[in-house]
């Protein structure tokens, strides 16, 4: 058995306890590094969220760690498995606020969309809010968050849309150039956007010129709306100066 606190609980019971970055390195490190594994092995975890991120304090003399746990609803890569989606026959795995786009739109899903389940928990843990906040949420107030933190103001790019089996397009005629829409009190359509645009939502106004300027260079790499364009958790580990500072160090060597 693994034994700690999973890291929803700690950042409820200690406010502010994930507001320490080098705390927060240590969830994306432990995180991504176990995505690495998971994706070695092809397999895709489908529910990574705080509550399944174990902090595990030091051990032997070891600094604490984190680790994933719960596979309930992980499944084969759809590259392992000749063409089936089971995204579409399922209608979607895992819980609903950490959905990356593709599981919204039914496409096949990789190991990409734990890269985006890990961007999401780590956004949540620093600030404190969540992506789905009650039960009334649906996966297009979902998709909506997701276009506020890529800050996409003009929806789903319709290349993303073409290659969903959905095509919502094809359900409304005239077809929409904005996708989310949601149906109004008078029955008509409108687009569903956020109120927030931009990672200053999470990280604060000037976040370019703070501490968070690492943290947010990871975050603007992972959360990338196509899965075709975001990188893989062993990408995201030898190339994001906030999981390895080697890199800072290596290139500020030779700027000097």
């Amino acid at each position: 058995m693994l034994e700690g606190r999973n890291c929803l609980a700690l950042s409820v019971e200690q406010q502010g306890f994930f507001q320490d970055l080098a705390k927060l390195r240590l969830v994306a490190f432990g995180a991504l590094s176990g995505l690495v594994m998971l994706d070695k092995a092809g397999i895709v975890h489908n529910d990574i969220k705080p509550d399944n991120l174990i902090w595990t304090e030091a051990n032997h003399g070891s600094g604490p760690r984190v680790k994933i746990v719960d596979f309930g609803c992980a499944r084969l890569d759809h590259r392992y498995e000749n063409g089936r989606n089971w995204a579409l026959a399922e209608g979607g795995a895992g819980h609903l606020g950490k959905w990356a786009p593709e599981m919204t739109l039914r496409l096949a899903i990789g190991h990409r969309a734990d890269v985006w389940g890990t961007a999401v928990s780590l956004c949540e843990l620093l600030c404190g809010r969540t992506v789905w906040r009650s039960e009334m949420d649906t996966a297009e107030v979902v998709m909506t968050q997701a276009l506020g933190l890529c800050n996409l103001r003009d929806g789903v790019p319709p290349s993303l849309l073409r290659r969903s089996p959905l095509d919502v397009r094809q359900l409304y005629t005239p077809a929409p150039r904005h996708w989310p829409l949601r149906r109004t009190a008078c029955g008509q359509l409108e687009p569903l956007r956020p109120k927030r645009w931009g990672l200053e939502q999470v990280l604060g106004q000037g976040w370019q010129s703070s501490d968070k300027l690492e943290l947010g260079q990871l975050l603007l790499a992972a959360l990338v709306l196509d899965p075709a364009f975001r990188p893989s958790a062993t990408q995201l580990l030898q190339c994001c100066s906030f999981l390895n500072p080697r890199i800072y160090e290596a290139g500020s060597e030779r700027v000097g």
